[in-house]
């Protein structure tokens, strides 16, 4: 439940500047989204480069080929909002948990 609270706070934070628009999308997000397509059309996992959008980002994007969508910038978005509520939800069950 917290972290559904943690996703909406923001989801909603960002709905309006940033989740929506193409021209907020950084050039790093693209390349990690290309690298995710290559991965669906099967392109050998060792003709990967290692710069700062490796191959563990590109596999953590590939989740929308489970459901039969296509990897888009609402996906992308979506997917870096939900990282950043594990996140944060993590860090307030290790707090909880620890005081």
């Amino acid at each position: 439940m917290i972290l559904l609270i943690f996703f909406i706070l923001i989801f909603l934070g960002r709905a309006n500047s940033s989740v929506f628009g193409y021209e907020f999308l950084n050039t790093d997000e693209f390349v990690i989204g290309a690298k995710a397509m290559r991965l669906i059309d099967n392109f050998p996992i060792t003709k990967f480069d290692g710069d700062t959008s490796g191959i563990l980002n590109a596999i953590f994007l590939t989740w929308p080929n489970l459901f039969n969508l296509d990897i888009s910038y609402l996906s992308i978005r979506i997917t870096g909002i939900f990282a950043i509520s594990c996140s944060l939800y993590f860090t307030y069950k290790i707090i909880n948990q620890n005081l």
